[in-house]
């Protein structure tokens, strides 16, 4: 991320809260920095990737007051191969830039089979897809 734009003589502890409709998760805090970087990943269930958008704000810890803010419209990665941006520069809406990485992952509902059988032997027990191990009974999207 570039310099953050704040007051002179003070150094922000800036934190970030991202929200994709009404879920949010927020990054650990960092101290005393006009260029802070987080290394940390989340997941967010988008019901609507047409219409939803991702809202990254970043905030002071001090004041709680926004430094800046970017907004990504989600249904802009159906253009992005595999669903997904990987360390792509972004301007914030005030000053600077901020460096993200993120993809989009499509969840079913599905009925799967059950992999223990009278034989469970490595033949028998192919992996034939990425699936997440926390499996909702909701379609939605994860970014």
């Amino acid at each position: 991320m570039s310099e953050l734009k704040v007051k002179p003589f003070k150094k922000p502890d800036p934190y970030i809260i991202l929200t994709v409709g009404k879920k949010q998760q927020k990054t650990k805090i960092k101290k005393h920095t006009i260029d802070p970087i987080w290394e940390e990943g989340f997941s967010l269930l988008v019901s609507n990737p047409e219409n939803d958008s991702l809202i990254i704000s970043i905030l002071d810890k001090h004041t709680d007051v926004k430094i800046d803010h970017l907004t990504y419209n989600i249904r802009n990665l159906f253009d992005k191969p595999g669903l997904q941006v990987s360390k792509e520069e972004f301007e914030l809406s005030t000053s600077g830039t901020i460096i993200l990485s993120f993809q989009l992952r499509i969840l079913t509902n599905e009925l799967f089979e059950d992999v223990t059988s009278e034989s469970d032997s490595e033949e028998d027990l192919i992996r034939h897809d990425s699936i997440r191990s926390n499996i909702s009974t909701k379609t939605g999207t994860y970014i």
